[in-house]
């Protein structure tokens, strides 16, 4: 068939990529040292110079990442401690309330109390 591909030779295909991109480098590499032999120090140090520069912006980033991580840790430790005094601080103004109100209800229970007994009193004497 003329369309037809064999899709078992895929894997084998791939495995055979990175050797084809080794010998292609090699190539290349052989003809600049081959055409250039001046500029084969100045490629070497270009490339040092260029794998240098790679290093120290990564660990740059590196460094700046781990700031960066460590600062919003420090955010997030400071967020808990305050979503706990605020807790703590509604906790006590909620229970200062509930105490007022229980005691603001005793009180008029204890007036309600008076009241009726007053009244009872008062309806004894008719």
């Amino acid at each position: 068939m003329l369309g037809a591909v064999d899709w078992r030779l895929l894997p084998r295909l791939l495995l055979l990529l990175p050797r084809l991109f080794l010998l292609l480098a090699g190539l290349l590499l052989d003809s600049l040292r081959c055409l250039l032999p001046p500029l084969q120090g100045l490629l070497t140090r270009l490339l040092l110079l260029l794998t240098q520069s790679l290093f120290l912006l990564l660990s740059g980033l590196s460094a700046s990442l781990h700031f960066l991580l460590m600062l919003l840790a420090g955010l997030l430790c400071l967020l808990t401690h305050l979503l706990g005094l605020l807790t703590t601080f509604f906790y006590l103004l909620l229970s200062l309330l509930l105490t007022l109100l229980g005691r603001l209800t005793f009180v008029l229970l204890t007036l309600l109390s008076l009241l009726h007994h007053l009244l009872l009193a008062l309806l004894s004497l008719l």
